[in-house]
């Protein structure tokens, strides 16, 4: 491996979790959630699909009003 790289494959401790390696999986909206906001089968599917492929996943961005709905089919948080 190259040495530039080793710190990615490093342990590294976030207040009170381990995480074995720095790897981190990005919020991606799919725009499948339900018309009201809600979480779909699919918007499950996808984060158990992905579930092992970093100890870090972002889920993506929800909404907390009508107003700061930036795109259809997104999650509503409240």
């Amino acid at each position: 491996m190259n040495k530039k790289y080793s710190k990615l494959f490093s342990p590294i401790k976030i207040k009170n979790f381990v995480f074995d390696n720095r790897f981190v999986l990005s919020p991606i909206t799919s725009n499948v959630s339900s018309y009201d906001g809600f979480a779909s089968k699919e918007d499950i599917d996808y984060a158990l699909k992905r579930a092992h492929s970093a100890y870090l996943a972002i889920s993506s961005a929800a909404y907390i009003n009508l107003e700061g709905q930036i795109f259809e089919f997104g999650f509503f948080c409240c």
